[in-house]
């Protein structure tokens, strides 16, 4: 995992402005999370603990998960996915408190997604992990689809899995984790990662159009990322000043 990062460092000069001083690594998580997690989760850097933001893994059942997916999860969870998004906001001092410490997972969870997205555009994904990533992105979309059953439309645990299994590449403990989650851990919030990832795509495509020739993807990542994990509507109105704003520099 850490040679992916080592192949995305170099390049992310070509999409973003700057970096944030604290650099990220992988760990293995605890036995115990990993039976509260599929996959992992991130940290951020805590002083006089860890001067890194950490994504720990699960390495539960490596002989049955299906790892192909885990390139796109190391860039959905470090860079420049949550890592590179929330130190940004954190070492900013300039910022009010409350932007430091507020985590909206639409745009959090949207980000981190789009950002996993771009490891097609920067030629990193061959087609073992570009397939891992369109299985992740499969998933995904199957969230859509079993929370709302579990939650609005009666689903039952059975035909939540049935549809699992036909759809995803998950093992049965991994299906139960995920379940829990769904239900009783935080429902909705799944949700979030494709509708967020959709929003930051869409916002981008309007710049494109609009913009034509005189689009500038870091200038486009400086606009969305600029104030943290705002909700989406608030994102979309500064987008929208962000974007008159450039169209005034490029006609003057």
């Amino acid at each position: 995992m850490t040679g992916w990062l080592d192949e995305i460092r170099p390049l992310m000069g070509d999409s973003f402005s700057q970096m944030p001083e604290a650099d990220c690594g992988v760990a293995r998580t605890s036995i115990e999370d990993e039976k509260t997690s599929s996959w992992g989760f991130y940290h951020v850097p805590v002083p006089g603990e860890n001067d890194k933001g950490i994504y720990y893994y699960s390495a539960a059942e490596l002989d049955k998960r299906c790892q192909i997916r885990m390139k796109a999860v190391v860039y959905h969870e470090l860079l420049p996915g949550h890592h590179y998004q929330m130190n940004l906001v954190m070492e900013d001092d300039t910022l009010p408190d409350i932007i430091h410490h507020h985590y909206n997972t639409a745009y959090a969870d949207g980000w981190a997604e789009y950002a996993s997205g771009m490891g097609r555009e920067l030629g990193l994904y061959e087609p073992i992990n570009d397939y891992g990533r369109l299985s992740w992105d499969s998933f995904l979309c199957c969230r859509l689809i079993i929370d709302t059953g579990l939650n609005a439309l009666g689903w039952t645990y059975d035909q939540t899995c049935a549809f699992l299994r036909e759809h995803t590449m998950f093992t049965d403990l991994e299906m139960h984790i995920e379940l829990i989650r769904y239900t009783c851990a935080m429902p909705a919030q799944a949700l979030a990662y494709k509708w967020g990832s959709r929003f930051f795509v869409n916002l981008r495509e309007r710049a494109e159009r609009e913009l034509g020739e005189a689009f500038d993807i870091k200038r486009y990542h400086e606009a969305v990322l600029a104030y943290g994990a705002t909700p989406l509507d608030l994102l979309e109105e500064h987008f929208e000043w962000c974007l008159e704003q450039e169209k005034a520099r490029l006609a003057g």
